[in-house]
């Protein structure tokens, strides 16, 4: 395949004059070194330290002391935060090779302290951003960005859980700008502001834009999501299926200093109307860490039983939700390497399946619904027979100079049943079937001009291999094997200005082959009958897509 063109080769020229500029910058570094005390002279521990307009931050050890090393040589503003306390900021100047030293002394503040358990305060009583990863892949906080974003956290997915564990059903709920959830095991419609958004499970994914499956969203139980980050409207970094937004699914950590803790969870659902059967579900997760090794192991296992509506009917069993089972078998282990480098290994198996004594009476439009009377359903159960999914991921938060390093191996296997349809001859259920793989690599190199001008710069690529099909249950081909190889450069900068002005433009350079293999059309009548042989062939599709956006945050 030929990669190089004219369009790359100046990509390139682009990545390597951004990443010359920020190696000039990134060369000279000092340290920085402090103590926090209160008015009585005893230290502080537990304070937040920020270098404002940089990423730079740490908090404070039992003796009040932090340090800062490999700072990039400049002139900052020292910032110091805890709750109770008045903010404390201050100048100070980091030279090539010479450790700075800052003595910072904590007045009690008169503001009352903060009640929010969702959120740090900075001191004055005011909480901390939100923090988020899917907007440009680094960690940022929500004021600076200059994306429309939503984020769902722990405690919001378990309180809504509690009204419906359907994650589709959470999504709407939760999310401004994204349509109605469907009720059933499908999405088509739940669209984001009108448009199809990229779901991912832990940057996987999820999304089948070779041929829709319109199953992306249910694809995951929310009782392994830690937070759900939706970005709105299109971004360049994620490329092929993010034209829409996206839909990242972050799934725990078993973040916890003990060695085995777990959490046990028991409920049922359902009516006693007519043969309605009780629905159940049963949540247990282990987690802890040892030493430099930390773990979860979690399992669910649901059941519904028949849904029937305000009159006591049936709800339709097409594509529905009822009398369904699903499973979800979810771990995550991580090994911290250094103080500076982890590896993390994640899978997860999402199934959901129907198996109805129901089929479907079609109503009549504006007088009775469609319901669902006893029959046998013609076919194999229907739904989601199996979601694996598998991430392996290895940080590196200071590969060279400031520049860290994220390289994601990842791995999705997904095969989706319809129901049974007379729109093939002789009936007949199709299938979606998708397998993903792919490689991921991402830096981020900080730069700092002045102490009013700084930012970073994100580049890498995405290497993508996508095979899609559906065939029909009986082996029929109704949309051939689509073969789709993506490799994709690019690269985003990320700038600060004056404190209050986020700039933020990315760059991507698509390059997509497919192939499509030969088949014959599903026949219209016996024999083979009305069955059209059509050839495949192969497809080149190679474009630049970009975003920019700017954010004014002082008045946030």
């Amino acid at each position: 395949m030929k990669y190089i063109s004219l369009r790359r080769s100046k990509f390139l020229v682009v990545i390597s004059f951004l990443f010359s500029i920020v190696s000039s910058f990134a060369q000279n570094s000092g340290k920085i070194r402090g103590e926090i005390t209160a008015s009585d002279g005893k230290p502080v521990s537990g304070v937040l330290i920020v270098l404002k307009n940089s990423d730079y931050k740490i908090i404070t050890n039992n003796n009040g002391n932090f340090k800062f090393n490999k700072v990039v040589e400049n002139i900052y503003v020292i910032q110091a935060s805890l709750d109770g306390y008045e903010t404390i900021e201050q100048q100070i100047t980091v030279v090539n090779n010479e450790t700075a030293t800052v003595n910072l002394q904590f007045k009690t503040s008169n503001q009352p302290q903060s009640k929010s358990t969702n959120a740090a305060s900075d001191g004055s009583g005011a909480q901390l951003d939100e923090i988020i990863v899917s907007a440009s892949r680094k960690v940022e906080t929500l004021s600076k960005t200059p994306s429309s974003v939503t984020v769902i956290n722990s405690k919001d997915i378990e309180d809504l859980s509690i009204v419906s564990p359907n994650i589709a059903n959470i999504l709407a709920y939760a999310v401004p700008g994204l349509g109605s959830a469907t009720n059933n095991t499908g999405n088509y419609g739940q669209t984001l502001r009108g448009r199809n958004p990229l779901v991912l499970i832990d940057g996987i994914p999820q999304s089948t834009p070779l041929k829709s499956a319109g199953r992306e969203m249910r694809s995951i139980d929310p009782s392994v999501i830690e937070r759900i980050e939706v970005i709105k409207g299109a971004t360049a970094i994620y490329g092929n299926g993010a034209d829409g937004g996206l839909i990242n699914y972050i799934t725990k950590s078993g973040k916890t200093q003990k060695k085995f803790a777990g959490y046990s969870e028991a409920g049922t659902t359902g009516n006693v109307k007519g043969d309605s059967t009780a629905g159940y579900r049963f949540n247990q997760q282990f987690y802890g860490k040892i030493n430099k090794f930390n773990y979860i192991v979690g399992g669910t296992y649901e059941k519904t039983g028949v849904f029937r509506d305000g009159e006591g009917e049936v709800i339709s069993p097409e594509y529905g939700l009822g009398e369904t089972k699903t499973y979800n078998i979810f771990t995550k282990v991580g090994y911290d390497l250094t103080d500076k480098q982890r590896i993390e290994l994640m899978y997860n198996y999402f199934s959901s399946n129907q198996d109805s004594d129901y089929i479907l009476k079609n109503g009549v439009y504006g007088v009775t619904p469609a319901i669902g009377i006893l029959g046998n359903r013609p076919g194999v159960d229907e739904g989601t027979k199996y979601n694996h999914n598998a991430n392996l991921q290895y940080v590196n938060k200071q590969i060279f100079g400031n520049t860290s390093l994220t390289a994601n191996l990842y791995f999705q296997d997904f095969l989706t049943i319809f129901s049974n349809s007379a729109f093939f001859y002789g009936g007949g259920q199709s299938q979606t079937a998708s397998t993903k793989k792919g490689f991921r690599v991402y830096l981020n190199s900080p730069f700092t001009i002045s102490s009013n001008f700084s930012g970073d710069v994100i580049y890498g690529f995405d290497l993508l291999n996508d095979k899609t099909n559906q065939k029909l249950v009986d082996g029929r081909v109704w949309v051939p094997n689509i073969n789709m190889v993506n490799l994709a450069p690019y690269a985003q900068v990320s700038t600060r200005i004056f404190g209050d002005w986020n700039v933020k433009a990315g760059l991507r350079a698509e390059n997509i082959k497919i192939n499509i293999d030969d088949y014959n059309t599903i026949a219209t009548g016996t024999n083979g009958g009305g069955s059209i042989a059509v050839k495949g062939g192969d497809l080149s599709y190679d474009a630049f897509v970009f975003n920019t956006g700017i954010r004014y945050s002082r008045f946030k």
